[in-house]
């Protein structure tokens, strides 16, 4: 990290691409951009070469931190018209990170996701930020330097971001595995013997197919990026042992983490349904009325979950009118910003949130949030297309992306293109 922050010692306060695998070089190119007063743009190997342009403008990167194995995905990728600056992470060390000034509200990374005008959305986040959910993080799972962590979600993903500095403030152990590349990927995270099993509820339910692999490491399972279903909760119940404990919030990018509903072996769930809890330290959630915006308090009545902290997100990358709709001025207190997450949720009679869709057409698949305006964009651009819609099919139990096309063009044909477009 202190070699990479030495080669980007004359790039202080830029935006640094950061396009690595799922190991510990990726670690030290994160830290190494922000050792160097930088922020980290992740960028996905697996993205077509079309996508990762589109990121690369939008953020206006000049200069990207790889190494030997991922700098062949940048040919033919330029910067403003002109090549890449190229930094590569190897295994040489440096004894002294450059002696830079970085402030609190200056920004630690830019975390691109889908865009409903067919344009990746940039979320960014300040370093202050960063600090203060981490340490929200750890105080609410205990996590102390004997904890070893999971790390399944690519770091372009907010749940890297709690495991990656959850666990490296904290002087505890990551245990990243690949869940592409892995034969058998849960046998690698019993075999790390982790504490903390973090995952999003369909990667949990993959990884519990293994019936073979004991789990009896875990002292805390932690879900998150999609709603956790009763059937999640029964399958902890059956395959960890007392006194491990059973989490499942709600953060989305922008705020990080908003929400936490513990349970263990003796919780009944009620309704048969998993909430997503209270607030977490230095955080208030409110439920606005659809069309005033009025707070609402009433148990059973669904509304807009608001969070208001002091430690959201300051918005999205060049997106000022975006920012301006989803991030308002709190009307009770100077200083502090409500967040409009187009998520649902309702009151449970216990106090505690239960979430029940969105406000707008955001989806999401498998963890993975999309826009299908985004998807609706790239097949209008595929010649023959006169009219699409782009909706998610939940038959047979799964969830799949359906288009519907007007033109004439073959189903081929369109996949093929979307592919080069979109991730």
């Amino acid at each position: 990290a202190n070699a990479v922050a030495a080669s980007l010692a004359d790039a202080t306060g830029q935006r640094i691409g950061v396009l690595l695998g799922h190991d510990i070089r990726m670690l030290a190119g994160i830290w190494g951009v922000l050792k160097a007063g930088c922020t980290y743009v992740p960028l996905d190997s697996a993205a077509p070469k079309a996508r990762l342009q589109a990121v690369i403008d939008e953020a206006e990167l000049d200069i990207v931190v790889t190494d030997a194995i991922s700098a062949a995905i940048l040919d033919d990728i330029t910067a403003g018209g002109h090549a890449l600056s190229v930094v590569e992470v190897s295994d040489a060390e440096s004894g002294h990170a450059p002696a830079v000034n970085v402030e609190p509200d200056s920004l630690a990374y830019i975390l691109f996701t889908s865009g409903s005008t067919g344009t990746p959305k940039g979320v960014m986040q300040t370093q202050r930020n960063v600090l203060e959910h981490a340490r929200v993080y750890s105080n609410a799972l205990q996590i102390t330097p004997t904890d070893r962590l999971s790390l399944l979600a690519h770091y372009g993903f907010d749940a890297a971001v709690m495991d990656i500095f959850g666990a490296l403030l904290n002087g505890a152990c990551l245990c990243p595995v690949d869940l592409k590349a892995a034969t058998r990927p849960a046998a690698e995270l019993a075999a790390a013997e982790i504490t903390l099993f973090h995952a999003t509820p369909t990667v949990f339910r993959f990884l519990l197919e293994d019936e073979s692999v004991d789990w009896g490491s875990v002292r805390a399972v932690v879900l998150g990026g999609e709603e956790a279903q009763a059937n999640d909760f029964a399958l902890f119940r059956e395959r960890f042992v007392p006194p491990a404990v059973f989490v499942n919030g709600l953060g989305p990018s922008e705020s990080t983490l908003a929400l936490q509903f513990r349970a263990d072996h003796d919780t009944q769930l009620s309704g048969g349904i998993v909430p997503i809890g209270r607030p977490v330290a230095g955080t208030e959630v409110v439920l606005l009325q659809e069309g005033d915006g009025a707070a609402l308090t009433e148990g059973g009545v669904s509304g807009e979950l608001a969070v208001r902290s002091r430690c959201v997100s300051p918005g999205y990358w060049k997106l000022p009118e975006l920012t301006a709709a989803r991030f308002i001025p709190d009307p009770d207190e100077a200083g502090l910003v409500l967040y409009r997450t187009g998520d649902r949720a309702r009151y449970l009679p216990d106090g505690q949130l239960a979430f029940v869709g969105r406000t707008d057409d955001q989806i999401k698949v498998r963890g993975h949030r999309i826009e299908p305006g985004e998807v609706e964009a790239a097949l209008a651009g595929v010649p023959g297309v006169q009219r699409c819609a782009v909706v998610l099919d939940q038959s047979a139990g799964q969830q799949r992306l359906v288009a519907y096309v007007v033109g004439r063009v073959a189903a081929t044909e369109l996949r093929s293109e979307v592919q080069v477009r979109l991730p």
